[in-house]
């Protein structure tokens, strides 16, 4: 028999935490890059939008952050 491949969908909240890791991740690999001002404030900017949008999640569910 043949196992079927089934995938895990991830919530809003999971995909945004996972991308918050990433970020932090990709601040570390630009440090010292010619442009790492320029790249660092997209990311902040992006981190920003993210973190406004889990913190409606957690306001919704009634998470306390």
């Amino acid at each position: 028999m043949i196992a079927k491949k089934t995938r895990m969908k991830m919530n809003q909240q999971t995909k945004i935490n996972f991308i918050l890791e990433h970020i932090a991740h990709i601040d570390d690999l630009i440090k010292d890059n010619i442009d790492e001002a320029l790249l660092s404030a997209s990311l902040r900017d992006i981190k920003f939008l993210l973190e406004k949008q889990l913190q409606t999640i957690h306001e919704r569910k009634g998470i306390a952050r």
